[in-house]
């Protein structure tokens, strides 16, 4: 994203808001700019959604390395994902059986999407937004009250675990979520297996960015914490930033993690590291499974890695925000248009709809964006689980 919307929110010194007793409803401007890029990871056998799982929602792109949120991949057989079980006190137990998890080649692997090829009509939220992540077979937003709202699948309670209080801005992992309270501190919710939920404490927190098995936070001094991704099975480095480097904003995806130092490079660590990144300055960042890409200082958008085709040929227009789901990207332009490339399972995730938008995020099949003229969430896509059907 080129600018945060933790960082309308907090400010760029990290200062948080006042929180009255009665918030008003925030006048976003030209729209909150943070780019989430959301990750995928593999599903749960236990919950019937996975009976369902293959073809056009199962994420076969991903984050190669770089946000917005938002991003998921390659959909992963059923005999190839994780095992859940010990039922405890109602919740599912994660033992994650690493033998059982075929290497696809393409680490973001998408929750479940429900690949049926059932579609939304360009659905519309009822409450107003100011922040948005999607995932595979999930979203989160923040309403103008502040609260969460996530909708979609719920197969490890991250739907319905959203936690309740004030929060500037909030991001969507493959089957977890965090985000950053109004006071600065953080909270995650969702599946555990991997320590994705086990976050640091501390009130200086202004952005957070989640992978498929980890998540990554930014606090106000440009210092950068990562967690998750406890088994040697998926650790591939995503959660060790460098060190002795000043961020203004972090994105993560699949297996990486990216951000964007005080000099405006781009600096990844992961999977994919930092192989091809580009030379040139940019203004904000978005990671996938396989790939990555940030606008420039000319509001271009330049992308690397190694994913499907099509992705990494985005259109040449000016930007301000992009995000980048599983296998295609989408951002807002100049205009406040949405331009979405890459690959269309045919669920009609790549074919936004004729309105102008401050923000957008994509996830496995499905995409939502902010409407400028009224901050309603509005999606287009595949919609299964609802994942297309804002509240």
């Amino acid at each position: 994203m080129v600018v945060i919307a933790s960082m309308l929110l907090f400010g760029c010194t990290g200062q948080k808001p006042e929180t009255s007793s009665d918030p008003a409803v925030v006048d976003t401007g030209s729209g909150p700019t943070h780019i989430d890029s959301g990750d995928s990871a593999p599903g749960s056998t236990d919950t019937a959604e996975d009976t369902v799982m293959s073809g056009a929602d199962s994420d076969t792109a991903g984050s190669t390395i770089v946000d917005s949120g938002d991003s998921e991949d390659t959909a992963l057989s059923d005999s190839a994902k994780p095992i859940d079980s010990s039922d405890t006190a109602g919740k599912t137990v994660d033992t994650v059986d690493t033998a059982e998890v075929i290497d696809t080649g393409d680490t973001d692997v998408g929750g479940d999407t429900g690949d049926t090829g059932e579609s939304s009509e360009y659905s519309l939220s009822s409450d107003t937004y100011i922040d948005l992540s999607v995932q595979a077979a999930f979203s989160c937003g923040i309403d103008e009250t502040y609260e969460i709202q996530c909708w979609g699948s719920d197969s490890y309670d991250q739907v319905s675990d959203a936690p309740v209080g004030m929060f500037g801005t909030v991001a969507a992992g493959s089957y977890h979520a965090c985000a950053v309270s109004l006071d600065g501190e953080l909270e995650c919710w969702g599946r555990s297996a991997e320590g994705q939920i086990s976050n640091p404490s501390g009130s200086d927190y202004v952005q957070v960015a989640s992978g498929q098995w980890h998540s990554c936070a930014l606090d106000s001094s440009g210092s950068v914490d990562c967690w998750g991704a406890n088994s040697s099975s998926f650790d591939e480095g995503q959660i060790t930033p460098p060190e002795d480097i000043v961020f203004t904003q972090i994105a993560a995806g699949g297996l990486d993690s990216c951000g964007i130092d005080e000099d405006g490079y781009a600096q990844c660590w992961g999977e994919n590291g930092d192989e091809d990144m580009p030379e040139e300055e940019l203004e904000s960042i978005a990671v996938s499974a396989d790939n990555a890409c940030g606008i420039d200082l000319d509001g271009l958008v330049q992308c690397w890695g190694l994913g499907p085709a099509g992705i990494s040929s985005p259109p040449a227009e000016t930007f301000v925000q992009i995000d980048a789901g599983t296998s295609h990207l989408c951002g807002v332009t100049t205009a406040a248009e949405v331009l979405c490339w890459g690959s269309d399972s045919g669920s009609g995730e790549t074919v936004p709809p004729e309105v102008t938008f401050s923000m957008v995020g994509t996830g496995g099949n499905h995409s939502c964006g902010i409407r400028e003229e009224d901050q309603l969430v509005q999606c287009w896509g595949n919609d299964y689980y609802g994942q297309s059907t804002p509240p």
